[in-house]
C-alpha cells in the first residue's frame, strides 16, 4: 500500500492526516487521489467538475509530479505521496 500524507493546514484538522491506499499495478496519482473517502477533503483536493484544485499541490516520494509525468505519474506500493496547500507571495 503506499502512503497518503495530508498537511494538517489542507485538511483543517489538529494533525496532517496518514493513511494508507491500495495500489494497483496501473495506478497513477490520480487515482489515488479518487480514492480519498472524505467528502470535506474531496471538496478541497477538486472542484465542482471533479478536477484537481490548482491550488494543492502533490509530491510523490518527495519530488513535485510535475517533473514525474503529472496526475498520471505511477504510483507503486512502496511509494509516498504528499499533499500540500499552494503557497504564493512575494515583495511589495
Amino acid at each position: 500500500m503506499a502512503t497518503l500524507q495530508v498537511m494538517k493546514t489542507l485538511a483543517g484538522t489538529q494533525e496532517d492526516l496518514k493513511m494508507e491506499i491500495e495500489v494497483e499495478d496501473n495506478s497513477t496519482v490520480l487515482s489515488v487521489l479518487q480514492q480519498i473517502k472524505d467528502d470535506s477533503l474531496r471538496k478541497k483536493l477538486f472542484n465542482a467538475q471533479g478536477d484537481p484544485n490548482k491550488f494543492v499541490h502533490v509530491m510523490l516520494n518527495g519530488k513535485a509530479i510535475a517533473y514525474q509525468g503529472g496526475l498520471s505519474a505511477k504510483v507503486n506500493q512502496s511509494d509516498s505521496l504528499n499533499l500540500l496547500p499552494a503557497i504564493s507571495g512575494g515583495c511589495s
